[in-house]
C-alpha cells in the first residue's frame, strides 16, 4: 500500500476519533455518570455513550502504535531521550497548560470538586487523580516511557512480538496498580499500543484481508454493539477483548471512507489540522453549555448535536487564535 493511502487512512481515524470523542463527552451526560444529568433522559444516547467508550480510545492507541512502528524505520530513529523530549513537548506541555489555566478554573467554578484550586491542581492534575479528559495525554506519555524501557532492555527479535507479550502480562496487573500518574490506565492501553506496533508492517496484508472478507468485518461491527454493554468503564483484559471487534471494524471503515469525498474537503482538513485543539478545549465548553441549558425542556437530539457542533466551532476558533498569538506550543506544535 502506498504511503499516501496509509496517511489518508490514519488521517480519517484522527478526524473520526476527534468528532466521536466530542459525541462521547456530549452523550455521557445521558449515561448517569456525567457531571450534569439532563432534565429529559434518552436511552439511545445513554447506549451511544457506552458504545463509544467501549473502543474509542483503544482505536486511538492502536493507531499510535502503528505510527510508532512506521517512525522507527525513519533514518533519524524514534527512540531514546530525544523521543521522550519530543513527546513531552507534544503531550505534557499541553497537559499542564490546559490543566492549570483552563480545566482547573472551570472545575472549581462549577463546583465539580469540593477541593480548592491549589488542592485540585496537586491531586487532580499533578498526581492525575482527577484530570478529566487530560488523562489520555498523560497515559500516552507513560506508554512512550514504557516502550522506551522495552527498547533499552529487550534485544530479542522480533521486538514487536515480545513487546506485545509483555504488555499482555502487564495488563493483567493493571487493576492492582495505584491510581496515580495514570499508570494503571497506561498498563491497560499499553497492550493496544504494542498491538499497533506488532501489526504495523502487516497493515497492507490486513487491509487486503478486509477487502476479501467484507462480511467478517461487518459482523465484527455489529458484534461490537452488544459487547459494549458488558464491563462498562472497567479497564481490564475483558474490556480489551471486547474492544478489538470495534477497533478492527473501524480500521476497515477508515480504509473505505478515506478514499471518498468525506476525507477530501475543506471541513475535513480544518478538523484534521485542529484535532488536538478540539480534544483539549471542547470538554469544558460542554460543561458550560450543559450546566446552563441541561435543565431546560430541550429534546436530547437537539441538545446533543447543537452542543457538539458549537463546541467544535469554538474549539477550532480558539485553536486558530492560539496560533495567531504564537502560542501553538499550547497545542503541542513546534
Amino acid at each position: 500500500m502506498e504511503k499516501d493511502e496509509l496517511d489518508k487512512q490514519f488521517d480519517f481515524i484522527r478526524v473520526f476519533g476527534a468528532v466521536m470523542v466530542i459525541l462521547l463527552h456530549t452523550t455521557i451526560m445521558y449515561s448517569g455518570v456525567g457531571v450534569v444529568t439532563p432534565k429529559i433522559p434518552s436511552e439511545f444516547f445513554k447506549f451511544l455513550s457506552w458504545y463509544l467508550a467501549s473502543f474509542l480510545m483503544e482505536l486511538f492507541i492502536v493507531l499510535s502504535g502503528i505510527i510508532y512502528g512506521i517512525c522507527l524505520k525513519r533514518p533519524i530513529g524514534y527512540i531514546g531521550l530525544s523521543m521522550i523530549i519530543s513527546k513531552f513537548k507534544r503531550l505534557m506541555i499541553p497537559y499542564y497548560l490546559t490543566g492549570i489555566l483552563y480545566v482547573a478554573p472551570i472545575i472549581i467554578y462549577f463546583k465539580i470538586t469540593k477541593e480548592r484550586y491549589l488542592e485540585y491542581l496537586i491531586k487532580g492534575i499533578f498526581l492525575a487523580k482527577n484530570n478529566r479528559h487530560l488523562w489520555y495525554l498523560l497515559t500516552l506519555f507513560d506508554i512512550f516511557i514504557f516502550v522506551n524501557i522495552f527498547q533499552f532492555f529487550i534485544t530479542i527479535e522480533p521486538k514487536n512480538v515480545f513487546f506485545f507479550i509483555i504488555s499482555v502480562f502487564l495488563m493483567i496487573i493493571t487493576r492492582k496498580v495505584p491510581d496515580i500518574f495514570c499508570f494503571n490506565r497506561a498498563l491497560y492501553f499499553l497492550c493496544f499500543f504494542c498491538l499497533g506496533y506488532l501489526i504495523y508492517d502487516k497493515l497492507e496484508i490486513i487491509n487486503s484481508y478486509f477487502s476479501e472478507h467484507l462480511s467478517l468485518w461487518i459482523s465484527l461491527g455489529f458484534l461490537s454493539f452488544p459487547l459494549s454493554l458488558y464491563g462498562r468503564w472497567v479497564y481490564n483484559p475483558g474490556k480489551a477483548v471486547r474492544a478489538l471487534a470495534a477497533v478492527f471494524f473501524y480500521f476497515y471503515l477508515a480504509r473505505i471512507l478515506s478514499r471518498s469525498w468525506i476525507s477530501n474537503n475543506f471541513l475535513f482538513r480544518i478538523l484534521l489540522k485542529n484535532s488536538m485543539g478540539i480534544y483539549l478545549i471542547h470538554p469544558m465548553l460542554l460543561y458550560c453549555m450543559y450546566f446552563k441549558y441541561a435543565q431546560n425542556e430541550i429534546k436530547p437530539f437537539i441538545m446533543v448535536f447543537s452542543t457538539t457542533i458549537i463546541s467544535i466551532i469554538i474549539s477550532v476558533i480558539i485553536s486558530e487564535l492560539l496560533r495567531l498569538l504564537h502560542l501553538g506550543f499550547w497545542l503541542g506544535e513546534y
